[in-house]
């Protein structure tokens, strides 16, 4: 599954003092987390962590100032 991914790649992150990588790690663990305890959701497979995956870089892309718009 992804997450078990995830958690390696922050304690990777995590040796390696790379703060933004593990920021970002850490926000993908807990929107997939969210997603897995919310009331009346079903076992999350990996199709629906990368659904959250997905959802994740739509928001980041939407809200991240692209060049034009910061002149």
């Amino acid at each position: 599954m992804i997450a078990s991914t995830i958690d390696q790649e922050i304690k990777q992150a995590m040796l390696a003092k790379d703060q933004a990588k593990l920021r970002g790690l850490r926000a993908i663990k807990a929107a997939i987390l969210l997603a897995k305890t919310e009331k009346g959701s079903e076992e999350l497979t990996e199709e629906g962590e990368m659904k959250i995956l997905q959802r994740l870089v739509k928001q980041r892309k939407e809200t991240s100032p692209s060049p034009r718009q910061s002149w």
